[in-house]
């Protein structure tokens, strides 16, 4: 799965977005549901839109998942350890993408996913 780092002020890790012509959001929180110490705190959508918001809670620290716009952003707050982002980063990262739906990007779209797979921040 794409993961694309987004930057914050601080120059630390805060926020990933995922790639969301590469997955659903249902399946997305369905996966993230599987990690046994997570919890899911608040689920809040618009019925009007498709945005979504979903709080929750993994290792004892507050995350938020997002959806504007259509895109997919995962943040961590400022407390929140390097070690229990990462963990949480590799349980996305497991999450195996359909090959039809592979098949559609590259054949319908300019989709590249080589210059962004799985970016660590430097």
């Amino acid at each position: 799965m794409l993961l694309k780092h987004l930057g914050s002020d601080t120059g630390r890790l805060e926020t990933v977005e995922i790639d969301y012509r590469e997955v659903g959001l249902r399946r997305l929180i369905r996966h993230l549901k599987r990690l046994p110490e997570l919890t899911v705190t608040k689920f809040r959508s618009w019925p009007l839109t498709d945005d979504y918001w979903l709080d929750f809670t993994f290792r004892g620290h507050r995350f938020e998942l997002e959806s504007p716009f259509v895109h997919y952003w995962i943040s961590r707050q400022p407390d929140c350890p390097d070690d229990v982002f990462e963990a949480l980063l590799d349980h996305l990262r497991a999450l195996p993408i359909p090959h039809w739906r592979y098949w559609l990007l590259y054949r319908f779209t300019d989709y590249d996913p080589s210059p962004i797979r799985n970016e660590r921040s430097a």
